[in-house]
Formats: structure tokens, sequence, C-alpha cells
């Protein structure tokens, strides 16, 4: 090629040579010039045809050495990070110019001839694959399902059901009945059918106050909760937004209820008959429920005998109801709230609830606007144990009597609120050392009391 390309240029030298005789002075200089210029550059020499092909075999040789290296090269930066290499000359570009890691072909992938360094940097990626023995390897697997439960014990319920959706191994451990054993779903909204799902995870304590719960309660799968029972001991409805019959599918999968409380909640027959499955039955609040007769409370006292606690104030009972209660209530309960019977309260009611519930300490008949000083001679006769009684708007007390109850020898707190004076009431509490109008609300049976809201009838709900 060498020898070609002289020629080309010895013959373009004699064109000039001939051009120029043609011109001035001028030309005669130039032409001088380039001549000498063509010269410098150019040395032609004679070559043999045994050179020619002693190059050739040469050139042969060292492009098979040239493709084995690339090929070294290419294999061992397979894993090759992300690397800046300096701006260079591509005429100038040797394995001596670049950086040691460079030119031995690692970390950095191989350099070819049509590369190009029009920036002052080139960064070239890392490869996308890895190689086999660079893969993770997976810890977990290698632990046994009792380590990875201890494990999740320490995580909250989010993170639990983030874990779930890892692999079907993390999915059975996560939704393990051990780690769900209190959930809270207070003011939340549930979708159909999610009820469902909560149940499955056995949960021994639940609340669900404020809670929307999205009908039909089970949505498919009606027939897996139909045999389906529950864990929970403890469950808070109160003000829940539920209808009748799925409150009833919802007590019918629940048989050891220890504390219920279904405040504000509308109820008929069949739901007590569904409480009342429940003999373990102990703390029981249905105040301002909507639906309660005499039916339902007979059924769920005559069967629930362990009551200790019972709400059923503002439940707009008849007379015959509130005399069922006070006949059927079992004998050993400790705390009644029976407020807001207004007029169908009576005397004759009152007396048979002290004389039948002798052990009471806790008594509230506010808002009860019949029951007279005959009531509270028959409260001070019967209950020596009582420490707190609420008598709150009972209007037709007459002020004196109330001077009796004083006397008792356990009374700790006395609720007389709207019947005295401020200044009246200043003056009972400085002559004894009982508390007057201190508790504002009652607090039988109910899950929640004053600013605690993550523990219902003191168990801790939330994680």
């Amino acid at each position: 090629m060498k020898n070609r390309r002289s020629s080309r240029q010895i013959s373009e030298k004699r064109k000039s040579q001939g051009t120029s005789k043609s011109t001035g002075g001028e030309s005669e200089t130039i032409k001088a010039d380039f001549e000498e210029s063509n010269e410098n550059k150019f040395d032609v020499k004679e070559v043999s045809s045994d050179q020619l092909l002693s190059t050739g075999e040469m050139t042969e040789n060292s492009g098979r050495n040239h493709q084995k290296q690339s090929k070294r090269k290419t294999n061992s930066c397979e894993e090759a990070s992300d690397a800046k290499i300096p701006k260079t000359s591509k005429n100038n570009l040797t394995p001596e110019s670049l950086p040691p890691a460079v030119s031995n072909g690692y970390p950095f992938a191989p350099l070819h001839a049509n590369t190009s360094f029009d920036d002052d940097f080139l960064v070239i990626r890392r490869s996308s694959t890895l190689s086999s023995s660079t893969k993770r390897k997976d810890y977990f697997a290698s632990l046994p399902d009792e380590v990875l439960l201890m494990m999740f014990k320490y995580l909250p319920k989010t993170t639990l059901i983030s874990c779930a959706c890892v692999c079907r191994r993390w999915k059975r451990i996560a939704y393990d009945n051990d780690l769900w054993p209190r959930i809270d779903l207070s003011t939340r909204k549930l979708v159909p059918g999610s009820m469902a799902h909560v149940l499955l995870r056995g949960p021994q304590i639940l609340r669900m106050a404020q809670t929307e719960v999205g009908t039909p309660i089970f949505r498919n799968l009606e027939e897996t909760m139909e045999t389906h029972v529950s864990k929970i001991e403890f469950l808070d409805l109160s003000m829940a937004s539920i209808s009748v019959n799925d409150l009833k599918l919802l007590l019918k999968t629940c048989h050891i209820l220890q504390k219920l409380s279904l405040e504000n909640c509308e109820i008929d027959e069949s739901v007590c008959k569904e409480i009342a499955k429940n003999d373990k039955l102990t703390v029981l609040n249905m105040s301002q429920c909507v639906g309660l007769n005499e039916a339902g409370a007979k059924e769920i006292l005559t069967k629930c005998d362990k009551l200790v606690e019972l709400n059923i104030a503002w439940t707009l009972l008849k007379s015959t109801s509130i005399k069922t209660i006070c006949q059927y209530v079992p004998k050993d309960v400790q705390k009644i709230n029976l407020s807001g019977c207004l007029k169908e309260l009576t005397d004759a009611h009152v007396s048979t609830l002290v004389i039948r519930c002798h052990k009471l300490k806790e008594l509230d008949l506010s808002d009860s606007t019949t029951i007279s000083d005959t009531s509270v001679d028959a409260i001070y006769n019967n209950l020596k144990d009582l420490e707190i009684l609420s008598l709150s708007r009972c209007y037709n007390i007459l002020p004196a009597s109330y001077t009796k109850l004083f006397m008792l020898p356990s009374i700790k707190h006395l609720n007389i609120f709207g019947l005295f004076h401020e200044n009246q009431i200043e003056s009972l509490r400085k002559s004894s050392e009982i508390k007057v109008n201190m508790l504002r609300f009652s607090s039988i049976a109910r899950p929640t009391v004053g600013n605690k809201r993550t523990s219902i009838w003191n168990i801790r709900v939330r994680d």
C-alpha cells in the first residue's frame, strides 16, 4: 500500500511541475516548496515480493493474537463496574498509555479501535448480568420456621402484611395465629368479606369501635365461616356501623367471649340468643342499644350467669322489661347501670334489685324521675359494700334523704348532679371524706374510659 501511495504522489508531483512551467516566478517558488515538503514526508522505497509476503504473514498473526487477547479481556470484564477513562488520542492509544487495570482488561471493558473519546471521560457501564458465582445467598432459606416466627413477632402488623407478599413460605408464617393475638380496627372502613379474613387470623382481642363494616360480612367465604369458631375473648363494637344480620353472623362464630361491648348498636332477639351462648361472659355493655326487649334480656341473663358488670343504660326499656331484668340478673353481679329509664323504673324494681344483688359495689340509677326516698332506704339497708352510687337528676328524692347515704360504711363516690347548688356541693365535700360529683360519666362495663384509646378493659390492643 505504501508503494501505491508513493506512486500516486509522484504523479501528482509531476503534474504540478508541468503546471508550474506555464506560470510566472511566483509559481516557481510554490513548486519548489511543494516538492520539498513531499520529499520530506514520503520516502519511496522499492519492496520485493518476498518482503510483502512476510509482512502479510506478520499482519495475519498479529490479528489473530489481537482477537485472542480481546476475547480474554471480554471474558474477564463480565462483572466490570462503572469507570471513567481519561481522554486521549485515538492514534496514540496503547496499553502503556492506559491505567494498569485497563491494560489488563479488569475491571474495565475492552477498548476497540473505533472507540471515540469526544468527552473528557468515557463511562463504561456495569454488566447487566451477574455470573452464577456472585449470586446472593438466601440466608432465610436455611432458617427453620420456628426461628422466622420468633423474628416476625417483633414486627408491626403493617410489616407482617408486607412480609406475606414475599413468598408462599413467608405468607404461611406471617399469617400464623400466634402473630395476631390482638387487632385494632377502630375507625376503619372494612370492605365486604374482609371481616372473614380478620377472624381467620385467630385474634383473641379485637377492637372495632366506630368501624364501618361492609355487607355481606363473609362474602365468598360463607361456607368456611359457617363452621368456624373464633378465638375472640374481648370484643369491642362500640358505635360500630354494622347491620343486625351481620352482627348475628359475627357473634355466631364467638363462643368464648369474656367481655363484650355493643354500645349504640342495633340488635334484635336473634342477636341476644347468640350472646347468650357465651356462658363465660363476665362484662356486657349494651348501653344505648336499639331493639333490646324483654325476651332478649331474659335470654342473656338466664344463661350468662357469670356476669359481673352489666350496662343497659338508655335502652328505652319498658317497665315489664326492667322488672324481668331485676328478677333474673345474676346474684353475684357487682356493677349495674340502669340510668336513663326515666319514668319506667320504680321503687319496687329498685327494692327487688338490691335485695337480689346485695354484693353490688357500683350502682347507677341516674335520670330515673319516679324513684323516691323508698329506694334510698332500700339501698341503705341492703348494699353494705356499695362504693359508688349515682342518683343524678332523680328529682323525686328529697334532699334530706341523701344524708343517710353518707353513713354507708364503704361509700367513696356519690354523684348527685343537677340536685344541689355548687356552694352546697362544696359544703358536702368539706363535711365528709366522700367524693361528691367527681365522676361525671359512668365507666361500668365500658371498654375505654377517658384518654385510653390504645386499650380496651385495660388490655393493650396496639403494638
